[in-house]
């Protein structure tokens, strides 16, 4: 996948995905991106995601976004990390960076 499908893929999702930073103690900003209505689904099922090695965030995304989980998808909120250098178009990491 191109940097540039992965540009239009990402803005496409901007209305479904709201973007937030943690900062994280030991590694420092991670992004977590929220699929669902934070307002709407505070009193609702919450699932906390992260991707496997050679995968995004995307990949969690696309699962929740299948017509399986449609029933599910109404009913919950998601937060999906990415991994720290494993972002889609992600650069690789520096030699010192600690998890």
């Amino acid at each position: 996948t191109s940097t540039r499908d992965i540009a239009n893929l990402i803005t496409r999702m901007e209305t479904v995905l709201k973007h937030h930073i943690v900062d994280v103690e030991k590694c420092g900003p991670v992004s977590c991106y929220v699929q669902g209505d934070l307002e709407k689904q505070r009193e609702g099922v919450v699932f906390l995601t992260v991707h496997d090695l050679g995968c995004t965030y995307l990949n969690w995304y696309n699962f929740v976004m299948d017509q399986a989980m449609e029933d599910i998808r109404k009913r919950a909120m998601f937060i999906h990390v990415a991994i720290p250098g494993q972002e889609p178009g992600a650069s690789d990491l520096a030699n010192e960076f600690k998890f």
